[in-house]
């Protein structure tokens, strides 16, 4: 095959996936409003349009409002039909199921009390996701895969747990074993840069192309498990050793409010909220993001104010000229982590099929 012809293969490719990408993150659109954000001719995107409909990729959604008489621009939307993905976040206790279809629409959500332990966890998940996806009448073979959120030291590319304390796992090959037992492709992810891509594509995190996610997640009586995603110049950074966001204890926050319903002791709660910020104000010091995402569940977030914290983290971070660093609370509530894990194999499923349609 001819370099040019390589060359051409790779641009439509990737101008296929841009427009995609805005239609993923924007919502509906109109042909103009696409070609304007991203410069290209209207006879290629025309071109394009054309391609993404004729693969099912695309649908039309009315029109653009417009005070003006005569033609109107049509709205194009993602097409939900064209495939589904299942999210699955394995917590300490539980497992959390989502299933998304291919427009970002969460078709169904429910946790289980189930443990994670690769034996007899799959007997009964298995049913009761076979009963799911029945129940929705979600053809088998429309599904994209399967994304599945662990809570520890997590190597994507290979789909192993190096290390998970919650669920007591080390070097376990987790993407075989789901590969094993659901016949389609698996995507393995540490837990909270599964909830950091679904509050960039759904959430608090949409116009952010720097940010920090703080994970908070209820643990044993001890205390919270913490985490971190980062997400810098539009992507999440994963380290050299896919260890990025793990958290020591000169970094996690003081065990502090060791109940999850209210905190009892005043100074117990000043103490373990001057120590939060300074965590979050040194990590965001040394990163420099737009936004601090704090992710965490109702009763930690009606234990702890938002706006003492944003305080005394502006009052601790670094002073430079015109710089802002947003804090706020995650968008996206239950069901968070494995909804992103679900729209991350989403993605990467769309990214293959529409790879083998333009070769």
């Amino acid at each position: 095959m001819s370099l040019l012809r390589v060359n051409h293969l790779i641009a439509a490719r990737e101008n296929r996936q841009t427009i995609l990408r805005l239609l993923q993150q924007q919502g509906p659109s109109s042909q103009r409003q696409l070609a304007l954000q991203t410069r290209l001719r209207a006879s290629t995107m025309s071109y394009i349009i054309r391609d993404l409909a004729r693969w099912g990729f695309i649908e039309t959604s009315g029109v653009v409002p417009a005070r003006r008489t005569g033609r109107k621009e049509v709205l194009l939307k993602l097409d939900g039909s064209r495939g589904w993905t299942a999210g699955i976040d394995l917590d300490r206790n539980s497992t959390e199921l989502v299933i998304v279809d291919a427009s970002h629409k969460v078709l169904f959500q429910k946790r289980y009390p189930l443990h994670y332990d690769a034996n007899h966890f799959f007997k009964t998940f298995i049913r009761e996701f076979e009963q799911a996806r029945k129940d929705l009448g979600l053809n088998e073979k429309r599904c994209l895969g399967l994304g599945v959120s662990v809570a520890g030291v997590v190597n994507t590319t290979a789909g192993i747990v190096l290390k998970s304390i919650p669920l007591n796992l080390v070097n376990h090959p987790i993407a075989e074993k789901f590969s094993e037992k659901f016949k389609v492709p698996v995507l393995v992810e540490h837990n909270a840069i599964c909830g950091g891509f679904a509050e960039k594509l759904l959430g608090a995190a949409r116009s952010f192309e720097h940010f920090l996610l703080f994970l908070i997640r209820p643990g044993n009586t001890e205390g919270y498990f913490h985490g971190m995603a980062f997400y810098l110049n539009g992507s999440f950074y994963r380290g050299a050793h896919s260890s990025a966001g793990e958290l020591d204890l000169l970094l996690a926050p003081a065990p502090g409010v060791k109940k999850v319903q209210k905190i009892d002791e005043p100074d117990e709660y000043v103490e373990f909220c001057r120590h939060l910020s300074r965590v979050i104000a040194s990590l965001a010091n040394l990163f420099d993001p737009q936004a601090v995402i704090l992710f965490a569940e109702e009763p930690f977030r009606r234990s702890v104010s938002l706006s003492d914290l944003n305080l005394q983290v502006q009052q601790s971070l670094i002073q430079v000229p015109d710089r802002k660093i947003s804090l706020q609370w995650n968008h996206l509530h239950s069901g968070a982590l494995a909804c992103g894990a679900a729209l991350m194999q989403l993605h990467a499923g769309m990214r293959r099929m529409l790879t083998s349609l333009v070769e």
